[in-house]
């Protein structure tokens, strides 16, 4: 069953944790990155072996079609799950680059969209994104309207990164916020309660809470 959704918040973290909420998160993102290079070369040297001596072997075709099992050594390993079509386009470009794909090239390091640590960045993923200012010591969610966008968004790990940092806030005075969803059912406005908007997370006290409403999420990116 369809269901267009869309979510969206903006959490302020206590000043003296701030930096290490932020480096924490975009560590993460980066050491991902790293860790989808590592998965394009294996791929990389699957493709190889799949075409060796087949003339005219379609590499773009193969990589498609069979991706699954290209990558199914990370599932075997319990690495991590590779996450739809996001990963699959960081493979794809990886490896075949923007250009025509018939002929695939080892990935290199230097095709990573790496970003600093030690300043405010915004992070892209499937339809989400986590965005950080660091003047106001803030960190914004949103994940765009489309169908079953949030449940997707909520399933990438950077997602379970982004809320195992919240839950391991120590919530000062002025800090916190909430996370705001609606759907196709309930949408009218973008403003909480308004249109049948509801908070789908509270954290401090900002966000009606001394500590906040514990995420879902126990996620450790320790083995990227």
């Amino acid at each position: 069953m369809s269901c267009y959704e869309w979510e969206r918040g903006t959490i302020r973290i206590p000043a003296g944790q701030y930096p290490a909420f932020r480096k924490k998160i975009l560590k993460a993102w980066n050491d991902r990155q790293k860790y989808l290079l590592k998965v394009a070369k294996l791929v990389h040297e699957r493709l190889k072996k799949a075409g060796y001596r087949k003339r005219n072997f379609d590499f773009g075709s193969y990589f498609q079609d069979n991706f699954d099992e290209l990558v199914q050594f990370t599932r075997e390993s319990n690495f991590l799950s590779i996450s739809d079509e996001d990963d699959r386009w960081v493979i794809s470009r990886l490896i075949f680059g923007n250009e025509d794909k018939s002929k695939p090239h080892n990935p290199q390091q230097k095709d990573l969209k790496l970003i600093p640590i030690s300043k405010q960045a915004n992070i892209h993923f499937d339809e989400a994104s986590i965005c950080f200012n660091d003047e106001e010591k803030l960190v914004a969610w949103a994940v765009d309207e489309n169908n079953h966008a949030v449940e997707r968004a909520h399933n990438h790990p950077m997602a379970g990164v982004l809320f195992s940092a919240l839950d391991e806030i120590d919530w000062k005075r002025q800090s916190g916020g909430t996370i705001v969803k609606n759907d196709e059912y309930h949408r009218e406005s973008y403003e909480e309660d308004g249109g049948g908007n509801y908070a789908t997370y509270h954290f401090g006290p900002l966000g009606g809470g001394t500590t906040g409403r514990k995420s879902r999420y126990n996620y450790n990116p320790s083995y990227w």
